[in-house]
């Protein structure tokens, strides 16, 4: 599917023209800048946000093979779920979906044996995304059924535990950040604070919550300390490991509990994109927690 993907949105990002905004002193004409402006912002909220469509079809070709890779990673440690038939996924601000491309890599490679996914992606913005998530769902399996909940995060888990439907996987696929970025601080912990209620009290054992995001602390624009939050909020026993990448792109990185024997993408990227300088190595921080009956087991 990744490469599927990327191949539909570089079509679609070469015929779309760049439309006017006011930030094209920062970023004239070029998404490559843009998005460098939008993920490191030099005044807090952040001016920036993913608001334009030619944007994100830059995006998808120059992260999505890293952010991918990422949660192949993560997803391949989860042995719990390699055998359920019926594989249900919450992502909290889903963006353009990079956890359905692990899974379903994992599945084609006989590592992960559903017979279907249900996925829940709740999206605050799905309307920048919108084309992106209909190229998902026309290249996607027949048996994968993607519900795009276009909501706020901290309104939609408010609404979690009168819902019988449960995930087996909930996954931060870099939102932390995002929201370290743009979003108070009080709104976070709220989000937080129910969610680790909702798996205390509603979520199955062996249910899985997947962190995965920049390695670097909020101090320089990371989100790192909100996994501990999350944590620290789950009543329920729990077990959970702390793993990062090497980063190829830095002199030095942050170790963040063990890190990954390599950083290599699991899929090539096609070489029609090398025009975007796509990332070609893993960098994230990992939080993995998993319920259990009890600490000990």
């Amino acid at each position: 599917m990744i490469n599927q993907l990327v191949q539909k949105s570089n079509e679609r990002y070469k015929k779309s023209k760049c439309w006017t905004c006011s930030y094209k002193n920062h970023c004239p004409h070029d998404c490559g800048k843009c998005l460098h402006y939008v993920h490191t912002p030099q005044a807090a909220p952040a001016p920036r946000k993913y608001n334009c469509r030619k944007m994100c079809d830059y995006y998808v070709c120059k992260y999505s093979h890293r952010y991918m890779s990422e949660l192949y990673y993560a997803f391949y440690n989860l042995s719990d779920l390699r055998n359920v038939q019926k594989l249900k996924v919450l992502s909290i601000g889903c963006g353009p979906c990079t956890d359905i491309l692990a899974l379903d890599l994992l599945r084609k490679e006989g590592i992960y044996n559903y017979e279907s996914l249900e996925y829940r992606g709740v999206e605050i913005n799905p309307g920048i995304w919108r084309k992106i998530h209909a190229d998902i769902k026309q290249i996607a399996s027949q048996d994968y059924k993607i519900e795009i909940i276009p909501e706020d995060a901290c309104d939609y888990v408010d609404k979690l535990e009168r819902d019988s439907w449960k995930p087996h996987v909930i996954v931060f696929q870099y939102v932390f950040s995002d929201m370290q970025k743009h979003s108070d601080e009080s709104k976070i912990l709220h989000l937080l604070s129910v969610l680790g209620t909702y798996i205390s009290q509603s979520c199955d054992v062996n249910t899985y919550i997947v962190c995965n995001d920049i390695n670097l602390s909020r101090m320089y624009n990371g989100g790192r300390e909100f996994f501990d939050i999350l944590r620290q909020n789950i009543s329920s026993p729990i077990k959970y490991s702390q793993r990062h990448f090497c980063n190829n792109n830095k002199r030095s990185h942050y170790n963040y509990g063990d890190e990954y024997n390599n950083n290599i993408l699991v899929s090539s990227i096609p070489k029609d994109i090398l025009v975007y300088e796509p990332y070609d190595s893993c960098a994230s921080a990992q939080m993995i927690i998993k319920k259990v009956i009890n600490s000990d087991n």
